[in-house]
């Protein structure tokens, strides 16, 4: 019986065919776990940078810190902060995001005053 189908190609044209679908899956998969949540991140961070308004903390590609200042919608420049009367004008393509949250915990504090 196992004969007639090998001979008749059937079992060739499904392993052929368990070969493109484990090919697809593999895909599948890399795009659900890397791909997507990537364009996903990437959107949410243009849509962030479009509507950065002023008193927003934001970090530059370059590593500066700062408040903005002026920001108006559709300019593509804004205004940063660094420190009191420090202000640098640059492009909304050059601010990479927001700054990480600094956390510090009242056990670290009790340790710092110790010291």
């Amino acid at each position: 019986m196992l004969g007639l189908l090998a001979n008749s190609g059937i079992v060739a044209f499904l392993q052929n065919q368990g070969v493109f679908i484990l090919i697809a899956a593999c895909f599948a998969i890399v795009y659900f776990i890397y791909i997507r949540p990537q364009t996903q991140k990437q959107r949410e961070l243009e849509q962030w940078i479009s509507n950065i308004a002023k008193g927003d903390e934001v970090i530059t590609s370059g590593g500066l810190f700062g408040k903005v200042h002026e920001a108006e919608k559709g300019n593509p420049y804004i205004v940063l902060e660094l420190q009191d009367k420090v202000r640098v004008k640059l492009l909304r393509s050059y601010v990479a995001g927001k700054p990480p949250e600094v956390k510090s915990s009242a056990k670290d504090d009790k340790k710092e005053e110790k010291k």
